[in-house]
């Protein structure tokens, strides 16, 4: 009989012996799964973009984290069972998983699901004290004079929270290619791995290298939401000696955001015209036009423009200048194969609505810049116009969404409109047809400018490949574009361990340092605590700065507010801004207005000069974001709440206005979503909410209170209600002639922007006031639901009323940026609403009301000036 000694003996002995064979096994299967999702579920839930958020099914992690696989519990597993019911993939892809490929899924599961990739080994953990030190050392191999032009971007969180080998490479190349490709020097230089760094997570940068200069790097470091400086004496000599606070910032937050503006274009430099652009790279496009030196192809179903699309060639001095020209319709002047030659403004030349301009750099990568009808620079690309499918919301986005499409080089396209022309060539006269062939080559010669672009562009990018940290990885193009790809894995969700790794802590001291945090940023981080738990994003950018400062871990450096660009998002509410441009306006309404009859007394025509570009909220403030607000913000009641008289609601078993106790934000008597505009909230909510919404977004806060008031401080900086000048100058969306709506006089026109007193009001509230067409609400409508004006503004009629900064009170004739009077009773509020018909919703017609008060037909909408105005 054995012993229990030696049965622990030969136990111990199976286990070694055994164990290999197990995990050889476990390896096999692992590896025979991996090759069933790659073949059946890569093409709609992995690398660019995913299906209903799910993106990631070669990541095993994630997929037990997120529960489509419950190891050795296939019942509990929704990926197998959607596979073994045939429900995926979907019934219209015709390559169907085997009864083989479903065993094998099966088996992997049953097997508890082991991971597909390699374990990754222990790595040193690097502190930022030993990040620090490492840079400093690496900076005193260079003479002094050098040193204020070296910078460093660090993955060093990335590594400490155990990404792999094969992860952290990508990254490395497409940090690479990424400030490559924003470039004007004339050669591809990789970033330099420093020495003595263990896990190559330190990339050195000169930025002569890359023509920036140290306006560039601020221009960085002003956007960055990881700045922390910290208060060692290495620390100091790092800043000292390159000459500025920040001297790295993190790889994988740049590779996320200088792939789209603003960082984009200020990192580049791009002009805010094509013109500029133009002149830039030493071309006339209208020239080359003039003189047929252009190559064209026009075609229908574009993969990216909703209707018909040319493409252009262009030589210059670097390569190729690629300009696409996009088009709003299908019919008349938006019709290329109508209408072929152009651009102007002559009625046989085509009319586009913008268009996309790709152009070699110097080093040979691509460059891209999105412009309007009129050649302006823009952010992104209108979805009448154009659309990406790999982005969220389908926006084409400058930078990121051009980069994705094209990370192969140019796309290859194939001329209809020559073709199209011979076949119809009687309908030309005999100078049309011959220019029209001359344009629009023969097939080979278009497919060899196509070809010499990707050639070119090919070569470059296999030269930003980082080959210090795995012999032999990477070095070839790839059909997904890295940028793109690690773009999306940077706004994943952010388990535990990466959380503290970004803040430079162990996983348990980030939970200590969670006690200390205030009660709403712990109950945020509560997920963290479950076992696979995880945070959004946001959640992380907007606490960062308070668990910096909580932990002692040193001092927070906000992003700045620089914003050069057409549109920005709050990174605390995700709300979108619309840039408004500065200039001289009349505003008010002109006694001779159609349906003089419904014009008032105090909206007295007068000239009004705004000294500032400034930002306003694309929607109207949201209930949800309200709500994000007070959940933030302990204690805080509305005025209605606080003093328990409620406001204004809609009494539907009257069928009328009621103020009463239970009317608030929560409930105005009508039903309400969170994407609806929130109402029953008083000029003081809103001030309230604007000065949080500050704070959430490292900015000053724009009121103080005097006396128990609110005040606006002076150059305000942080978010504020607009002023009423800034607000009708945003409504008209920049149209001079002075109409009734911002789109025309006509009021049944009405439907169509703006949800106001119509057939639907009528319905819902019994009303016999209101216009005739119907738009589809009779209480408030979601935001967005209708035409914007021009300036791509939803809702600035109808929906809600919005309050404005000032106190009512007469115009001043020829003022420069009024804020109306110092003193009053009553508020502005402007728009119309839900309930007001044609007369009401005029952009000139001014509503007022007490700042104690909520109704529930006024809401708000968010108002910024950019830093340095």
């Amino acid at each position: 009989m054995l012993s229990p000694t030696s049965i622990c003996g030969f136990l111990t002995l199976a286990v070694f012996l055994f164990s290999p064979i197990k995990a050889n096994a476990q390896n096999e299967i692992s590896k025979r799964a991996k090759a069933v999702l790659e073949k059946h579920c890569v093409a709609c839930h992995n690398g660019d973009y995913g299906e209903n958020g799910f993106s990631f099914v070669l990541q095993q992690p994630r997929l037990v984290a997120k529960k489509y696989v419950t190891p050795g519990n296939l019942k509990d597993s929704p990926l197998y069972q959607r596979i073994s019911k045939e429900e995926m993939p979907p019934g219209d892809v015709k390559q169907r998983p085997s009864k083989e490929d479903v065993v094998i899924i099966r088996e992997w599961i049953e097997a508890g699901a082991p991971d597909f990739n390699p374990p990754v080994p222990e790595r040193e953990i690097v502190t930022p004290s030993k990040m620090l030190e490492l840079m400093l050392a690496d900076l005193n191999t260079f003479n002094p004079r050098d040193q204020k032009f070296i910078r460093y971007y660090t993955l060093t969180h990335l590594s400490n929270a155990g990404f792999s080998d094969e992860e952290l490479q990508n990254y490395r190349n497409a940090l690479s290619k990424l400030i490559n490709s924003l470039s004007w020097g004339r050669d591809i230089v990789v970033p330099k791995a420093i020495k003595n760094d263990p896990t190559k997570s330190i990339l050195r940068i000169n930025l002569n290298d890359y023509d920036w200069d140290e306006k560039t790097w601020e221009s960085i470091v002003a956007a960055n939401p990881y700045g922390v400086v910290y208060a060692t004496e290495v620390a100091r000599k790092c800043s000292q000696q390159v000459g500025c606070n920040l001297p790295y910032v993190r790889g994988d937050w740049f590779v996320h955001a200088a792939a789209r503006p603003p960082l984009y274009h200020t990192i580049l430099k791009l002009p805010k015209t094509d013109k500029e652009l133009e002149t830039q790279l030493r071309i006339d496009v209208a020239e080359n036009i003039r003189k047929e030196l252009v190559r064209r192809a026009g075609f229908n179903g574009s993969g990216v423009s909703q209707n018909n699309r040319l493409l252009e060639w262009h030589r210059t001095g670097y390569g190729a200048y690629w300009k696409s020209y996009d088009f709003a319709g299908k019919v008349d002047r938006k019709n290329l194969f109508q209408h072929p030659l152009g651009p102007g403004d002559a009625k046989e030349l085509f009319q586009h609505d913008g268009g996309e301009i790709i152009f070699s750099l110097p080093n040979k990568l691509q460059a891209y810049m999105l412009i309007d009808g009129k050649g302006q620079r823009i952010d992104r690309g209108p979805l009448n116009v154009v659309s990406d499918p790999k982005q969220k919301d389908r926006t084409v986005v400058n930078g990121i969404s051009c980069m994705s499409c094209h990370a192969q080089g140019m796309l290859n396209k194939v001329d209809q409109v020559r073709e199209a022309a011979l076949k119809a060539k009687n309908s030309y006269t005999v100078n049309e047809l011959t220019t029209i062939l001359r344009l629009y080559p023969e097939k080979k010669e278009f497919d060899d400018k196509l070809s010499e672009s990707a050639k070119l562009f090919k070569e470059a990018v296999e030269k930003t490949f980082f080959r210090e940290a795995v012999e032999n990885s990477g070095t070839k193009l790839s059909t997904t574009e890295p940028i793109f790809v690690l773009s999306r894995r940077f706004e994943d969700e952010v388990d535990l361990k990466l959380a503290a790794a970004e803040l430079g802590v162990h996983p348990d001291d980030f939970l200590k340092g969670l006690g200390k945090a205030p009660a709403a940023i712990n109950r945020a981080f509560s997920t963290l605590r479950l076992d696979g738990g995880t945070v959004q994003r946001d959640v992380l950018v907007t606490a960062f700065g308070e668990l910096i400062r909580v932990m002692d871990l040193g001092k927070f450096q906000p992003p700045e507010f620089q914003l050069d660009a057409s549109t920005f998002i709050s990174k605390t509410t995700g709300m979108q801004f619309v840039r408004v441009p500065q200039g001289t306006f009349k505003m008010g309404s002109p006694a001779s207005e159609k349906g003089e009859k419904d014009r008032a007394n105090d909206e007295v025509l007068h000239e009004v000069t705004i000294t500032k570009d400034y930002f306003l909220g694309m929607h109207a403030v949201t209930r949800g974001q309200f709500r994000k607000f007070v959940e933030d913000t302990p204690g805080y009641k509305t005025e209605g709440e606080a003093d328990k008289t409620g406001g204004v609601g809609w009494d539907a078993t009257k069928s009328t206005f009621l103020k009463d106790a239970k009317y608030t934000w929560k409930d105005p008597g009508f039903p309400q979503a969170e994407s609806h505009p929130v109402v029953l909230v008083s000029w003081n909510d809103a001030v309230a909410f604007c000065n949080w919404l500050s704070r959430q977004d490292g900015l000053p806060e724009s009121y103080q209170k005097v006396k128990e008031a609110w005040e606006l401080v002076p150059n305000p900086r942080g978010y504020r209600l607009p002023t009423e000048a800034e607000w009708e100058r945003a409504c008209r969306g920049g149209v001079e002639k002075q109409t009734r709506y911002f789109f025309g006089d006509d009021e049944e026109d009405l439907a169509k922007y703006a949800n106001v007193a119509d057939e639907n009001y009528r319905k819902a509230t019994g009303a016999v006031d209101g216009i005739k067409a119907a738009d589809g609400y009779g209480f408030t409508a979601p935001v967005g639901q209708f035409k914007p004006n021009a300036y791509g503004l939803f809702d600035m009629l109808g929906n809600v009323s919005q309050w404005c900064n000032d106190w009512y009170g007469d115009y001043q004739d020829k003022a420069l940026d009024p804020l109306g009077p110092q003193t009053g009773s009553v508020r502005v509020c402007r728009g119309g609403g839900w309930c007001v018909g044609g007369r009401g919703s005029r952009l000139a017609f001014r509503g007022r009301g007490s700042p104690e008060a909520g109704l529930c037909v006024v809401g708000f909408r968010v108002a910024l000036v950019p830093s340095g105005q």
